[in-house]
């Protein structure tokens, strides 16, 4: 019986852009966890500001 080839791998730069894309998801998570949410009066202290 006569072996089949195997079917080639993922090119070497595919394994670098997935470490890439979960890097950079990984920074905005964090990015993103640490900001916080305005108060209400905050928002109108701003706009405020804009109004004058």
């Amino acid at each position: 019986m006569e072996e089949e080839d195997c079917p080639p791998g993922s090119p070497p730069w595919m394994s670098t852009f997935a470490d890439l894309a979960t890097l950079l998801m990984a920074f905005f998570v964090l990015i993103v966890s640490q900001t916080r949410v305005a108060q209400p009066d905050e928002w109108d202290k701003l706009g405020n500001i804009f109004r004058e």
